[in-house]
């Protein structure tokens, strides 16, 4: 299995929210909805996030699934994160 690192963009500091993560896949086909990503998916990018929230505690903190056989920019909201976080 090949693990690519995610995509963490440079934050400008006037940045009211951040979204630095567009983490790829390449599932095909890829799933067209949030309720269809692998779990294990939401829960990388979950733990990717709760870094992020350490390191800006007074940002909101973004995060997005990049499809690469479609191409789509997938973004998962908060409480899908939310939930992988306490899941199994």
């Amino acid at each position: 299995m090949w693990l690519d690192p995610p995509r963490i963009h440079p934050i400008p500091s006037c940045a009211r929210a951040i979204r630095p993560l567009d983490e790829r896949k390449t599932n095909r086909p890829a799933p067209r909805r949030p309720d269809e990503v692998p779990p294990a998916y939401l829960k990388q990018l979950a733990l990717y996030r709760a870094v992020l929230r350490r390191i800006y505690p007074d940002r909101p903190v973004r995060a997005a699934l990049v499809w690469t056989d479609v191409p789509d920019l997938m973004e998962i909201s908060a409480d899908a994160l939310d939930r992988a976080l306490t899941s199994p």
